[in-house]
């Protein structure tokens, strides 16, 4: 089966009717009696949950459809490849050695780096330009703040932060997922999630077996994030894009604020303000860069978590939430700042979320003045002085005001004089022919 529409644009036509031929396949080839089926679009990637035809019919058409998924193994179609998981067990079950270690002797850096032995003066080369979601050269930490570290179990969960939320580690997550599942399908979501996250052992060991048989699904930058961080540091503020952000202590008594924090996940908001940038280094010095947050607590089943009076969301700044897990990629927060809500109370604010115009790196500012400018840069939009303000919507009520009747005799005055108004032009025009 022809699968090249897989590459070609979601809106173009190609696409559409790939889609079509795709769902047909997937009705007559998946053994599916509830008729809800994994869905392969980029958002849900054969996980989240199952949809009817309709529904996937729209998911793939708005969001499109993982470009490597060229196996329709999740729909019925039959392979003689062994999957990845596959793979991983009989790795696992063939596997002497327990050492979940890398050979160093790949990679030089990563020796120098977890050697204590290595000589004080060896150099890590400059971290290339690393492909992987997690990394953005658009974030730069800044403002160290020294004697600040964050504790063991703190580490663990920034680390599975960046696990969690990055886009090349997912199908091994998801894969890790389903063994557990198929092996112990009883357990609570509680401890499903404590397994999950015990998963970094074997992930280590998959990354090390895929690049020993030289598997194209094996990724320098993954193995790195399977090793764990290096080290960390703490500091104060952020730009991300062009914004600056500063953690909340340094925001106290001044008369801008630049801590407040929203995320948004699973088209859920929350709120918070900044605590501190966490810099993790991983091997070969991959840097990724976190906030950690203070978040308020806005539970949308709750309705009193929050108020909403004219449009205006406030959140309660002395609540908390999500205290377990603070942290968040830098590089998906975005800016906002609270104002006080007279009505609601003392610790009530008003959120108002920022939006930025213009902004570019600090490189592009810096940039040779000869150099061709890659955008125009846009004047801002103000809009016209007016002094004419529309009216609408109302109703003037004239039975109060008096009535004045014009008389019939004004009206025939003013015949007469419009009358003989016109003859006197009349005459005017004949003494001027003649």
């Amino acid at each position: 089966m022809d699968k090249s529409w897989m590459q070609c644009c979601r809106s173009s036509n190609p696409f559409i009717l790939g889609v079509l031929k795709f769902l047909e396949f997937v009705v007559q080839n998946t053994n599916e009696p509830t008729e809800l089926y994994k869905c392969p679009c980029k958002k849900c990637r054969n996980h989240k949950r199952r949809l009817n035809v309709n529904e996937m019919y729209k998911h793939l058409t708005g969001n499109g459809i993982m470009e490597e998924y060229t196996i329709w193994d999740q729909h019925g179609e039959a392979s003689n490849i062994p999957s990845l998981w596959d793979q991983r067990e009989a790795y696992l079950r063939n596997l002497v050695s327990s050492s979940s270690s890398v050979d160093h002797s790949i990679n030089p850096t990563m020796k120098i780096l977890g050697d204590p032995n290595a000589p004080q003066d060896a150099v890590i080369p400059d971290a290339p330009r690393w492909n992987i979601s997690v990394v953005s050269d658009l974030v730069i930490p800044n403002g160290y703040v020294a004697n600040a570290r964050l504790s063991r179990e703190e580490l663990a969960v920034a680390h599975w932060c960046v696990m969690e939320h990055c886009d090349e580690a997912e199908p091994f997550i998801e894969g890790h997922r389903a063994e557990l599942q198929r092996r112990a399908p009883y357990v609570t979501d509680e401890d499903d999630e404590q397994r999950i996250q015990n998963f970094h052992p074997h992930f280590l060991r998959w990354m090390s077996y895929l690049q020993s048989i030289g598997d194209p699904h094996y990724k320098q930058e993954l193995h790195l994030l399977a090793s764990r961080p290096q080290s960390h540091t703490i500091y104060s503020q952020c730009d991300v894009n062009g914004i600056k952000f500063v953690i909340w202590q340094r925001d106290q008594n001044r008369k801008t604020q630049k801590s407040g924090v929203m995320v948004v996940s699973d088209d859920i908001p929350y709120y918070g303000i900044l605590e501190a940038v966490v810099e993790l280094k991983y091997a070969e010095g991959m840097p990724v860069v976190l906030f950690k947050c203070k978040w308020y607590y806005t539970d949308p089943k709750d309705p009193d978590s929050t108020k909403l009076d004219h449009g205006l969301l406030s959140v309660n700044t002395s609540t908390s939430w999500y205290e377990d897990r603070p942290f968040i990629l830098a590089k998906t927060a975005r800016q906002v700042f609270y104002v006080n809500d007279p009505l609601a109370g003392a610790d009530w604010k008003v959120v108002n979320v920022i939006s930025h115009r213009g902004t570019c790196k600090d490189s592009t500012l810096a940039r040779d003045e000869t150099a061709t400018p890659q955008f125009e840069v846009q004047e801002p939009y103000q809009e016209h002085h007016t002094t004419c303000i529309p009216i609408s919507g109302f109703t003037i009520e004239l039975g109060d005001l008096p009535r004045v009747d014009v008389s019939d005799d004004d009206d025939d005055d003013d015949d007469e004089d419009d009358a003989e108004g016109f003859n006197n032009d009349v005459l005017s025009d004949d003494e001027d022919d003649d």
